[in-house]
Parts: structure tokens; sequence; C-alpha cells
């Protein structure tokens, strides 16, 4: 990462606004590459041997704190008049900058084999932070350094973010569980949508008798047949199902799930992987379920669903997570699929 080289007539002591435009502008630069660097992909950096995870966090907890600190300290620099000089904005500017790149090293000393959705989670915090100073930054700079509500606002956004770090995952078994219980909620929506959507359309027979008056409505692609009824709610018990998945598995996790050594850390990500699959899948078949339904496309939603719930089922049975006793309700949920894979087929048939 290359960042912009300063000009020489930063170190003048005449404040004039070009001056300062140069500076923040500067800043900006720098801020966008270390935004580019975490959106373009992975650093070449050799993890450490003798990393250790507690450390990391500490280290990682001090940066958090510490941008948030030099982000209040600009913002109060820059609350009143009058406006300070070019030497004491380019040394609060670059105090900002080198935590900004402080945030940056610490996450990339973070190896891969502690949990890619570990990783990633972190990835994103970080991100969200360094985007929120940014936005200060642009907005001190557009308001021509007077002190504006919206720089109020945006210093609370980077104090917002900064504090989300008590609410962080520290491991990968915890990363993984958050992940899971986002698609689990996904897929509660989507059926809960559904259920509402079917029910409204049952209740539109109240006005059967205002259609013998006037006429049926001579286009009915808004509604289902009875027989595609049949098979929306067919397809809700697969959502069911697909739903008591996610529940038992992130359950056996939580009581189960070990992310100190490498192959169960891996082992996680693979589990995670999977059920990040699940969300596509589901929100397709909804889509596919609303009127005009047809039930080529609907099959294909549906086997797409069945071979990523097989295949979670498959790779938590095989992990370390799994249990004997856990075998029994892995056993029932195939079951479970393949039963309601049987009553889609014969609504649709």
């Amino acid at each position: 990462m290359q960042f912009v080289r300063q000009h020489p007539f930063y170190n003048m002591s005449v404040v004039g606004q070009h001056n300062l435009d140069n500076i923040f502008d500067t800043l900006l630069a720098n801020i966008q590459l270390i935004i580019d660097e975490l959106h373009g992909g992975e650093t070449n950096r050799q993890p450490d041997e003798h990393f250790k995870l507690d450390d990391f966090w500490i280290k990682m907890g001090q940066v958090f704190r510490s941008v948030s600190k030099e982000a209040t300290k600009l913002s109060l620099l820059f609350s009143k008049p009058p406006i300070p000089s070019v030497e004491e904005t380019q040394s609060m500017l670059s105090s900002l900058e080198m935590n900004a790149v402080a945030l940056l090293s610490v996450f990339y000393s973070l190896p891969k084999h502690r949990g890619i959705v570990l990783r990633n989670s972190t990835k994103h915090a970080v991100g969200n932070i360094v985007e929120t100073v940014k936005v200060l930054v642009t907005k001190i700079k557009n308001s021509k350094y007077e002190f504006s509500e919206s720089e109020l606002q945006s210093t609370g956004s980077v104090w917002e973010v900064c504090d989300l770090f008590d609410d962080l995952p520290m491991n990968n078994k915890a990363a993984v569980i958050i992940k899971m219980n986002e698609v689990k909620d996904l897929v509660k929506d989507a059926m809960t949508e559904l259920e509402e959507a079917e029910t409204a359309d049952s209740h539109g027979d109240d006005w059967q008798g205002f259609e013998d008056l006037v006429g049926p409505d001579s286009s009915n692609e808004d509604t289902w047949s009875e027989k595609d009824k049949d098979v929306l709610l067919a397809c809700i018990g697969l959502l069911k199902v697909t739903r008591s998945c996610l529940k038992k598995v992130t359950a056996t996790l939580k009581k189960n799930g070990q992310w100190e050594e490498d192959q169960h850390v891996a082992q996680l990500d693979d589990i995670a992987d999977i059920c990040e699959k699940i969300s596509p899948c589901v929100d397709e078949l909804a889509e596919a379920l609303y009127p005009p339904l047809t039930h080529e496309n609907v099959t294909k939603k549906i086997e797409q669903l069945t071979s990523v719930l097989r295949n979670l089922l498959e790779r938590t049975k095989s992990s370390h997570i799994c249990s004997e006793e856990d075998r029994t309700w892995i056993d029932f949920l195939f079951n479970a699929i393949d039963h309601n894979l049987d009553k889609i087929n014969g609504a649709i048939k």
C-alpha cells in the first residue's frame, strides 16, 4: 500500500483554507487506500507462529479505543473558532491516520487458520470504522472547517462503531453461531411472509358474492389456484424443516463446538459456508412460490434447497460437534426432509 506523500508546504505557518484542503485531501486519499486494501483481498504477510488470539484482541481493543479518541479530538479541534493552524491540523490528522493504519495492520495479523468466518467478521468491523472515519473527515472538510450538526452526528457514528468492539465474536465458534442465527432469522422471515400471503389470499373468498354479480376478474395471475395452495403449504412445511435444521445444528454447535484446534476451526467454517447457501435457496424458492406459480420452477428450487440441507446434516454428522446422541435428531431431520419432499411432489402431481 503506497500512501500519498505530503507536500512540503504543509509545514507553512500561514493558515488558509487551500492548505487545509490539501491536508484533508491527503488523509482522505490514504484512508481510501486502506479501504481498497480491505476490499481488495488478502495480504502476503506470513502468519506469526507465536500468534495468540487473546493478545490479538487486546491489541485490537486498544486500537478501537484509540481511533475513537482521535476522532473525538479532531472533532473538538474544529468545534469552535479559531480554525487551527496547519501544523496543529497536520499533527492531528497524522495521528488519526496512524491509528487507521494500525487497524489494518492488527487485522492482518489474524491468521486464516483461526477461522474464515471470524476473519470476515473482524474485517467487516474494521471496515466500518475506517468508513465512518472517512465520513467524519469529509464532513469537516465540506463544512469549510466550521462546526456543524452533521459533524457531530458523524463523530457519534465513529463512537458507535468503535463501541461495538465488546460485541464482536472473539473466536470462530462465536462468529459461526452469529452467522447461523442470521440465516435462521432470514428463513423465519421468508416463511412468515408466505404464510401471511396465503392467509390474505384465502380471505379473498369473501369477495365471491361480489364476483357473482359483476363477473370474475379476467386475470387470475396474481392469485393461487387450489392446487397451487397445496404446493405452497407443502413448501412452507419444508421451510419449517429448514429452520429446525438450523436451530438444531446451532444448538449442537453451541454445546459441542471447539475453536482451539485448526481442524475443528475448519469444520466450523465448512458448516457456516453451507449455511450461507441456505439463504439464497430459500429466497429463490419463496420467489418461485408467488403467483404465477410454475411447478417446474418450484421443483427446481426445492431440489436446490433439499440438496443444501442434506449437505448441512451430513457435514454436521461427520464433524466434531456431533455426538452419538446427536445422530438421532440428524436422522430424524433427514426423514423429515424426505417426507416433506414427498408431500410437495404429491401436491405438484
